[in-house]
């Protein structure tokens, strides 16, 4: 299923691609500052009157400036209730109760699950978590745009639980053998502690998944999703419940740590890019709001500078949950201090070396998620004399389960189809020549100073023209 593409296109896309597998998790799409966005929309007006739109680099300047802004905009703000409906309390971390709007819809989405004689399954209606009013708000919140699309999310959830057995997937077993059992539990992701609001806290090393492994080992890539899924439910009955009591109120969102480090952007084929965009829309589309803070370390500077841009792009609500945070001692203490005393993340995790990536975790005692998740599976198999193996007939029997089976989407236009445009975009407005785009990112790698890149770009597009 590899790529037929030109190389240019092969590179642009692998660079996309990395963009996606590290900024989701847990049903969020992720942004790295608290700017406003608004200006963006007049430039796209501007374009369609004839006006030149800014170039990247004004923008970027138009950005500092709006940043400068940024405390009386939300001193402003914080006087609108509805303005804050979908952002945490800053000093509780509580998720906010839901407006008058949002109570209305909820209210209609009870009214379709009675209408559709549906109902949800116990495992969505968690007492510590909230209950059914927590998990319908989280569906309403998820699709702002009408009460419909948030209806048609929720059927489509419940839809794909009852077709994937999701409410019973921690009862049964879907691997074949020993092997399998070992790849899953090799991921390198952990729960390392509590942010200062009783968040748990999860880091995950991005470059170092073995998918040629995943790929060559799993004869059906469903069944490695489902086990995805089981250390998604896993974690809703044995991470956030627990959280919840310690914290004494509901707690339903996950503080991410994604380390970059390692990351390449030559190993990402075509079956790779299949499985990770199934693996988002599961999560997405089914585990919404469900990230409460998110952390980028140790990214490449490729990933920042194309970052940088894209960002304009994306609505203020997504930027105010993602911090890129650099690397180095000095990133370390400042992510200490965000996380606050119960973090259990120490600078010999942050700061290992490709090859000694998780040791840091194991010699605390840490496991991997997946190994945690997978052994309550086990655990759970044992007291009902249950093979740890599924059997060839019922691994025959799960494949008929999912034939022709649809990855949902209530929303318009999946989010990571509009960065892969918007990337489209700024590369078509700096240069004609995607490889060109790219010998000019190669050649200013030892800059930190994103604005030399841009000049570049823009001296380039000027060269192009001339040319012309």
């Amino acid at each position: 299923m590899s790529s037929s593409a030109p190389n240019n296109n092969n590179s642009n896309n692998n660079r996309t691609l990395a963009m996606e597998q590290s900024l989701i998790v847990n049903g969020d799409i992720i942004n790295n500052d608290n700017s406003h966005n608004d200006d963006d929309e007049h430039d796209d007006n501007d374009n369609c009157n004839g006006r030149r739109s800014p170039s990247i680099k004004q923008r970027l300047k138009n950005h500092s400036l709006r940043r400068r802004s940024m405390s009386h905009d939300e001193h402003n703000d914080s006087n609108d209730h509805n303005n804050n409906t979908t952002d945490n309390d800053s000093n509780t971390g509580r998720y906010p109760d839901p407006t008058d709007e949002e109570l209305l819809r909820i209210e209609y989405l009870r009214e379709q699950l009675l209408n559709n004689q549906l109902r949800l399954p116990q495992t969505m209606m968690i007492e510590e978590l909230g209950g059914e009013q927590r998990t319908l708000l989280r569906f309403v919140r998820a699709r702002t745009k009408s009460k419909e699309l948030a209806w048609e999310m929720l059927r489509n959830t419940l839809k794909w639980r009852e077709k994937w057995h999701t409410d019973q997937c921690l009862e049964r077993t879907f691997l074949e053998n020993e092997s399998l059992y070992e790849l899953i539990c090799s991921q390198n992701a952990f729960y390392v502690g509590h942010g200062r609001q009783g968040h748990p806290i999860y880091i995950d090393y991005v470059a170092n998944m073995p998918w040629k492994r995943i790929l060559s080992e799993f004869t059906d890539i469903e069944v490695y999703l489902r086990t995805q899924i089981q250390t998604m439910e896993w974690q809703q009955q044995m991470v956030f419940k627990p959280a919840s009591i310690r914290a004494g109120y509901p707690i339903t969102q996950i503080i991410n740590i994604w380390n970059l480090k390692g990351l390449t952007l030559n190993n990402f084929t075509g079956e790779i890019k299949n499985v990770t965009r199934m693996a988002m829309s599961l999560t997405q589309d089914n585990y919404p709001e469900s990230l409460y803070q998110s952390y980028i370390i140790n990214a490449p500077k490729i990933f920042t500078m194309i970052w940088s841009v894209i960002k304009f792009f994306l609505d203020q609500k997504t930027r105010n949950k993602v911090h890129i945070m650099g690397s180095g001692k000095s990133m370390f203490d400042h992510l200490s201090k965000k996380l606050g005393p119960d973090s259990k993340v120490t600078y010999e995790m942050v700061s290992s070396k490709f090859a000694d990536i998780g040791i840091a975790e194991k010699r605390l005692g840490l496991e991997s998620a997946h190994k945690i998740s997978q052994d309550f599976v086990r655990a759970q198999l044992k007291k009902t004399n249950e093979s740890l193996y599924v059997s060839e007939s019922m691994l025959e029997l799960q494949k008929e389960e999912l034939h022709d089976d649809e990855y949902f989407d209530a929303s318009d236009n999946p989010w990571w189809m509009k960065i892969a445009d918007n990337t489209k975009q700024i590369i078509k407005e700096t240069t004609n020549s995607t490889k060109s785009w790219f010998c000019c990112c190669n050649n200013k790698k030892s800059s930190s100073n994103i604005l030399k890149v841009v000049d570049a770009f823009e001296e380039k597009e000027e060269e192009n023209k001339e040319s012309k």
